[in-house]
Order: C-alpha cells, then structure tokens, then sequence
C-alpha cells in the first residue's frame, strides 16, 4: 500500500557564508531520494543562497538541455525545493509548521549551516505549474517542440 504522506524533506548544507555546498531531497516517511537526491548539486553548490534565489528558472532549465517531461519535472521539482529552502533559512519566509515549507531543524556547527525542511508537494507542484510546465505561458514548451523545418519532409 502506498504511503499517504507525500512531503518531502530538503536537506540543505551551506558554509558560514551562506554558500550552497550541498542537498538531499528525499521523501519523509521513507527517506528514498525524489528522483536522484541532489539532483542538481553539482550546478549549484559554491553558489551564494542569495544568488541561487535569484536564479531564472526559464534559463536554467533551457540550459541543461533536458530530453523528455519526467527529466524537466524533477529538475523543476528540485531546483523549487532548494529555492524554497534557502527563503527560510534567510528569514525571507517563516518556515513555520503547517507553511508549505517548514523547518524542522537547524544546526550550526564548525561553519557550515544544516537546515532541513519539510516540503509540502503539492506547494512545488503548484509552483512547477506556475513556472510554465503546464505549457501555459510556453516557456517550457519550446524544449519538446520540433522545429518547424524538421516536421516537413524535403522535397526531392
């Protein structure tokens, strides 16, 4: 039987400068990674917290050049948790309980921050929609569509 609590835990290391050195992004009843579990660690770690909010998701996901839904969808889901994660450890959301995001430890030890929060899903999904995965605004749709040229057989 499926488990019917869905959040998700984000697991977020930075230095004492406020450096993304590294995530996790799990679910929380069973800790299996969502998709891989830092999906995108190697493109974001060393960057500043500040930096990373400020990050287009159009751009950063046009850049890496993704190949079907599924692949878009947890890249999307991932770079939102982090985003997520760094408002309330930078006090620009509360992270209170019951907020779509809500801190459930903090740990400051030997320079280097530990935050975990609890994610609900459906926030990222909304969020994930918002951004353009649901092909309203066609920031996404780009990706998956095949140009014009290649859609009509050459004459011969």
């Amino acid at each position: 039987m499926p488990c019917e609590d869905i959040t998700e835990t984000l697991n977020l290391q930075l230095d004492g400068h406020e450096r993304l050195s590294g995530y996790r992004l799990a679910k929380r009843t069973c800790g299996r990674a969502v998709g891989q579990e830092s999906l995108l660690a190697a493109e974001l770690a060393g960057r500043d917290a500040r930096v990373i909010l400020e990050m287009d998701v159009e751009d950063f996901v046009a850049d890496k050049n993704l190949v079907d839904e599924v692949e878009t969808f947890l890249t999307l889901k991932h770079f939102f948790a982090v985003k997520a994660g760094l408002r309330v450890f930078l006090g620009i959301e509360s992270g209170a309980a019951g907020e779509p995001c809500a801190v459930a430890t903090v740990i400051c030890e030997a320079d280097q921050w530990i935050v975990e929060v609890d994610i609900s899903v459906e926030a990222l999904t909304q969020e994930i929609k918002s951004c353009g995965n649901c092909k309203g605004c066609g920031a996404l749709k780009k990706m998956f569509r095949q140009p014009a040229a290649a859609a009509a057989p050459l004459p011969l």
